[in-house]
């Protein structure tokens, strides 16, 4: 359900500083041109070659930084749903040509009018600096998304910021996603945070990020690993179904002490043991995806300020 507009005179009142949002009511917006914090190249990598994933949906989008990745890298269904209007109309999704056999949606969608969830269920929900800004009285609609993916990765703030109206910590946040049935992984989730940790001094996104000399790094996937207490969920009742058993895509067959090997492999130990079907085994990524994504989102600006000063640290994943 689309967002209510403000009025020019409500829209005066909202000092939005730096934020995106224009034209969209107070609870909304709290976007930026490009966070380097909350996205991770290397994370989604792992997420698709290792986990599996093929189908996402990303829950506050924003304008589409995220998502367009997954679209430009070969995912079978991914859609972008976001309560802001101003984000959906300059999302980077409009005119994206995504790899054959990729459908995609963008969605605009406001949690505080009703629930939203995909037409089908799919392999992970990703949702990054979202759930602080929307109220327990809300949780349940997009609750609602994340029942229909088999794993969920998600972020939460442990401070202050632009309409954070849910701000606690891990523990509570676990309590809260088990007592709706998601099962918390302390497995996946360091896993994840120690992943996103290689891309914490990249500079090589956008051409503002290479010519700013001022700074040695911009905190890549910082949110993933620390400041925002990235965790990872299942969702058993989606998990389990024959759509999703291709998840976890490590190779099963062991030979000469050692294991991980692709069975069925010609020219290996094991080419006479009985190789999984195609549908079984990860899309299959490459350097021309990357650039397809990094050539769209070169151009984009940095935020018109900065960070808080103590999130400009090196931090250690936990």
């Amino acid at each position: 359900m689309p967002s209510i507009r403000t009025t020019e005179e409500e829209e005066a009142s909202i000092k939005r500083k730096f934020y995106g949002g224009r034209g969209d009511k107070a609870h909304l917006g709290g976007f930026t041109s490009f966070d380097p914090n909350g996205i991770s190249p290397t994370l989604w990598k792992e997420m698709v070659s290792w986990l599996g994933v093929k189908s996402l949906v990303d829950v506050g989008c924003g304008r589409g930084i995220s998502t367009s990745w997954f679209v430009l890298h070969g995912m079978d269904y991914v859609v972008c749903v976001e309560g802001s209007h101003d984000a959906v109309a300059n999302s980077l999704l409009h005119g994206l040509q995504p790899q054959e056999g990729t459908e995609f949606e963008l969605v605009e969608h406001d949690f505080s009018l009703g629930p939203w969830w995909p037409s089908r269920t799919v392999d992970a929900a990703w949702c990054v600096e979202f759930t602080e800004h929307v109220g327990r009285n809300y949780q349940l609609n997009y609750f609602a998304s994340f029942r229909k993916a088999a794993y969920i990765f998600m972020t939460h703030s442990q401070r202050g910021g632009w309409h954070h109206v849910e701000v606690h910590d891990s523990d509570w946040w676990i309590l809260r996603m088990e007592s709706m049935g998601f099962v918390y992984s302390e497995y996946l989730t360091k896993k994840m945070r120690q992943v996103a940790l290689k891309d914490w001094k990249r500079n090589d996104f956008l051409r503002a990020m290479q010519n700013n000399k001022k700074k040695n790094t911009f905190g890549v996937g910082q949110h993933l690993i620390k400041t925002l207490q990235a965790s990872v969920y299942m969702n058993p009742l989606v998990a389990s179904l024959p759509q999703h058993a291709h998840l976890l895509t490590e190779h099963g067959c062991f030979a000469s002490g050692e294991g991980g090997i692709e069975c069925g492999k010609v020219g290996s130990k094991v080419q006479n043991l009985t190789p999984l079907p195609d549908s079984y085994k990860p899309v299959v990524l490459s350097d021309k995806m990357d650039k397809a994504w990094m050539d769209l989102i070169y151009d984009l600006p940095l935020p018109g300020q900065g960070l808080d000063p103590d999130e400009n640290v090196v931090i250690v994943a936990e």
